[in-house]
Order: C-alpha cells, then structure tokens, then sequence
C-alpha cells in the first residue's frame, strides 16, 4: 500500500494537469470538443488509484 500513494498522487496530477492545461491553451475547442465531460472521468480515474485493494 505505501507505494500506491505516490503513485497515485503522479496519477493524479497527470490526470487533471493535462486536460487543465488543454482547456487553458484553448485545445479542445480546435477538436470540436468542450471538454465539459472530461471532469467527472478524469476525477474518476485517480480515485481509483487509491482505491483499497
């Protein structure tokens, strides 16, 4: 268990650092996307992460 909190603090981080940084950069609009259901998935995912096992 302690190595996945770390891990899944990095998981974290990458999962809401890049979409943040798509949206700020005005990337999702050049896909014909908002990006408006991206933060429920991407706050899913890391939660999983620290899940117990």
């Amino acid at each position: 268990m302690p190595g996945r909190v770390p891990a899944g603090a990095v998981l974290a981080w990458a999962q809401l650092h890049g979409p943040a940084g798509l949206e700020a950069a005005g990337q999702f609009a050049g896909m014909g996307h908002t990006g408006d259901p991206l933060p429920a998935v991407q706050t899913e995912m890391p939660a999983d992460a620290f899940a117990p096992v």
